[in-house]
């Protein structure tokens, strides 16, 4: 077998070429198979070509099958959904292999939410794909050419300097990360349940640097203030005239929260605007720790490692069709710290494979039974806690090269099928 590696520069993803082009190439030679970084995918002819799925189009595809190669993709596009570039390819299916750093999907319709103008959760069906692009991903995924990868942390994972037994640990459930709106509502009523783990927090502070993209950037009524304070502050009932949240009219008939993407990674007033109705709704909730969770820092890698080896869940919620299992499923499960995701986790097939009850915890997407949802024998965490830890060391902690050796055995194995 002869491959190529195909990964020009400029990098068309940073994560792709760091983690798996470069440590599968060493691996390859490694290991005596004839294998070559190309630039143009003019020389290849009659080889196995391994390249970004982003990197692909419908002329390419039909470029590099009339030479008689193979096609091995790699899609990261933080979802389970087909790169753009070739989602909708007429010849998609000509692809042999697609390596998905995803799960798969299993099912086309699943059940997502919006929020109504009370802050109640308004259940609705979310179609994944068209109906004939929905047809040609379940034939490539029956027909063996779609394989789940994991996402595989960018930084080595150290172990815990403790790793607490599960009577020594908060009973509790941390969510970090950025902010992302159902990720903050699913905190929220956690806190109703005195579920949530005050370690708990979201990222913001980059979108007040000057140095951030105007796009991302947060309003200059927000930068400024933030300037002076230091850190962003919670006053209640505050307006928010002039600034780029969505909650900024003043008339909370107005405010939609419909769409909830709209809402991610917005200026500070808007979490604590959506915190504000959802007492209104809820009950109280301490406003001291929605500030605090606002404005978190970004953890070292051994502080993020040791907090987990104190905590008992670790949980998350961001859009439909996104990756549910993320970096911090594995960071976790180093820790033996146990993942509840979202019912909608059940959807999609990951590998390793993971089995709900065996390997993880769901809770249900309606928030009404949180509090048993969180809950765990102490037998049951052990079983859990150990069956986790054996997947990480088996494929995801990396040894001789960036990403795990079986990782690597596991796609050439797929990729000598094709």
């Amino acid at each position: 077998m002869n491959v190529l590696i195909y990964d020009p520069l400029p990098m068309g993803n940073e994560y792709c070429t760091r983690m798996f082009l470069q440590p599968f190439y060493l691996y390859l030679r490694n290991n005596s198979i004839n294998v070559s970084m190309i630039n143009d995918l003019s020389q290849a002819k009659g080889s196995h070509v391994v390249l970004l799925t982003d990197h692909l189009s419908e002329a390419r595809i039909d470029q590099l099958k009339n030479s008689g190669n193979k096609i091995i993709g790699i899609n990261v596009i933080d979802s389970s959904h087909i790169s753009i570039a070739i989602s909708h390819a007429k010849n998609l299916a000509l692809v042999d292999c697609m390596f998905m750093i995803s799960g798969i999907q299993l099912v086309n319709k699943d059940t997502d939410f919006t929020i109504d103008s009370d802050f109640k959760l308004i259940p609705y069906e979310k179609q994944f794909l068209a109906p004939h692009d929905w047809a040609i991903y379940s034939k490539m995924r029956d027909g063996g050419q779609l394989h789940s990868l994991p996402y595989v942390p960018w930084i080595p994972i150290t172990d815990p300097k403790v790793i607490e037994p599960w009577g020594r640990r908060s009973q509790k459930a941390i969510l970090r990360g950025g902010g992302h709106s159902r990720r903050f509502i699913t905190a929220l009523f956690l806190m109703l349940v005195d579920r949530l783990d005050p370690n708990s927090g979201f990222v913001l502070n980059p979108y007040f640097a000057d140095d951030m993209a105007p796009q991302f950037r947060y309003c200059g009524t927000c930068v400024g203030e933030y300037k002076i304070d230091k850190r962003a502050l919670y006053i209640p009932g505050r307006t928010a005239t002039g600034c780029n949240s969505p909650a900024r009219i003043g008339n909370a008939s107005e405010w939609s929260m419909e769409n909830l993407g709209h809402w991610n990674n917005r200026c500070p007033r808007s979490f604590f605007w959506m915190a504000e109705q959802f007492m209104k709704r809820y009950g109280k909730i301490d406003m001291q720790i929605v500030e605090k969770m606002l404005n978190a820092r970004w953890l070292t890698p051994q502080e993020h490692m040791d907090m987990l080896g104190h905590i008992l869940f670790s949980s998350d919620l961001k859009w439909i069709h996104s990756i549910y299992q993320p970096q911090r499923f594995w960071e976790a499960a180093a820790a033996g710290c146990i993942n509840v995701l979202p019912q909608r986790t059940a959807s999609q097939s990951y590998f390793p494979i993971t089995t709900p009850g065996q390997h993880y915890l769901l809770f249900d997407e309606s928030m009404n039974t949180l509090d048993e949802d969180f809950r765990i024998s102490e037998p049951e965490y052990n079983d859990m806690a150990k069956q986790t830890r054996e997947l990480f060391d088996k494929w995801i902690q990396p040894t001789v090269y960036a990403i795990n050796t079986n990782l690597m055995t596991y796609m050439l194995g797929h990729m000598t099928n094709v």
